[in-house]
């Protein structure tokens, strides 16, 4: 069993806003639910209780329990305490007696591998070079799961061997039929290697020498015996030592140094064969770091995401979303070292995580989590007088469930929003 503390700020907002609250007995010394921890699977229900203590630890009489999930988009929870589990992940679930909480945490096992997507982007592979693998292994909801442990074989590894990570090494020109299992799930995508014009190879670099931050491109060129220049190839990229990092970009190779120092980047084309190139990094200097300028304390909530945007009244200002928190908050941060913090905007809401602005700077969305009428979905704001917005509509029709994140769009004007029930994409107008 746990007990509960007194509840957050920015959950007692929102119990304000229950009818009859306050008829409810008087405010318990501490709230118990039981069990405090549990694990379902995923459309496995349970029921919690809880009874709210007086100072001596004696049960309430005709207390009335209300009960929330802090994470609906993993588990929910009815009126009666029956906890639902949704989606792998964590939960918290409130039961909550005259302002007094409690929690329950409810954990939600990742679903077993039930599909996997298996493509080799780019075509054929040129015999001695090497190409990876697309791996996209799924839950039976759809959900990723990009840390699962796939294996793989070739059907004929004097064609194409297979090695743990996904890469396929072209041996001599032919087919060969690569197979992927993960769990019980399994897919196969059939290989051609082709004959390999290249005679020799080059790696080619943008720059050798840059400052820390700074992007360098590489690409591997072939050259044929009859001097013809060969491309296509997609080598693995490594880099020697800490404080750089090199990554695929399609058949390009992506470089940035976080420290100044002297890399190697090497870049694997097929079985036995790399090249290699050195690159010179300096610091880029004081004028080049990010530093903190300001900052504007929110001291009794967690802040979500944020958008800066220049208002119709040529200021600065930055809204931003809360977590387990009802109201999104308005600064003016013209001036960046002394943010003013100039409103807020309170919603039925347990989450405003998202905020996006009109590239017109006048109307602004919000998304909303944890409504108390469960009517979610998200909020359009008027942004005439950016210091202090206005709720000019909402939209809840099909997104109940809740809105993770949103993009708002120009010529057409639409707005984007993720529906967390379903993990769809919907699309709408929005104008003034």
């Amino acid at each position: 069993m746990i007990r509960g503390l007194a509840l957050a700020p920015a959950l007692a907002l929102l119990l304000q806003a229950v009818p009859g609250l306050a008829q409810e007995p008087a405010r318990p010394a501490a709230v118990e639910v039981t069990p405090a921890t549990l694990e379902l699977a995923v459309g496995e229900a349970r029921s919690l209780s809880a009874r709210g203590l007086d100072a001596v630890g004696r049960s309430i009489a005709g207390a009335i329990v209300r009960w929330f999930s802090a994470n609906p988009d993993v588990a929910v929870v009815d009126e009666a305490g029956v906890v639902t589990a949704v989606r792998p992940g964590e939960a918290r679930i409130a039961a909550v007696v005259n302002g007094v909480a409690a929690f329950a945490t409810v954990a939600v096992p990742e679903l077993p591998p039930a599909s996997i997507e298996l493509t080799l982007p780019g075509g054929d592979v040129p015999a001695g070079a090497s190409a990876p693998l697309a791996v996209a292994v799924r839950t039976r909801l759809g959900d990723p799961l990009p840390a699962v442990a796939v294996t793989f074989a070739s059907s004929d590894e004097s064609v194409a061997r297979v090695d743990a990570t996904g890469r396929v090494y072209g041996r001599r020109p032919g087919q060969a039929v690569i197979r992927a299992t993960a769990g019980g799930a399994s897919a196969e995508t059939r290989v051609r290697v082709v004959e390999n014009p290249a005679a020799s190879y080059e790696l080619r670099a943008t720059a050798t020498t840059a400052r820390t931050g700074d992007v360098i491109r590489m690409h591997v060129r072939g050259r044929a015996r009859d001097g013809r220049e060969v491309t296509g190839f997609r080598p693995e990229w490594s880099v020697s030592g800490v404080g750089a990092q090199s990554e695929a970009e399609g058949g390009a190779g992506v470089f940035v140094a976080e420290r100044p120092g002297r890399y190697t980047v090497t870049a694997l084309i097929g079985e036995g064969r790399a090249e290699t190139v050195v690159l010179d990094i300096t610091e880029r200097g004081p004028g080049g770091r990010l530093l903190k300028v300001g900052r504007g304390p929110a001291s009794t909530h967690h802040s979500a995401d944020t958008w800066v945007f220049t208002g119709v009244d040529g200021r600065d200002y930055a809204i931003v979303g809360t977590f387990m928190h009802d109201w999104a908050k308005v600064w003016d941060v013209t001036d960046p070292a002394a943010p003013v913090l100039t409103d807020s905007v309170q919603l039925d809401a347990r989450r405003i995580n998202d905020v996006k602005i009109h590239p017109s700077n006048r109307l602004g969305v919000l998304t909303r989590e944890g409504a108390s009428n469960r009517r979610n979905g998200i909020v359009i704001l008027d942004l005439s007088t950016p210091a202090h917005p206005k709720i000019l509509s909402e939209y809840t029709a099909t997104v109940t469930g809740g809105v993770h994140n949103v993009w708002i769009t120009a010529d057409p004007d639409l707005v984007y929003a993720c529906h967390n029930g379903t993990s769809d994409l919907a699309g709408g107008r929005a104008r003034r």
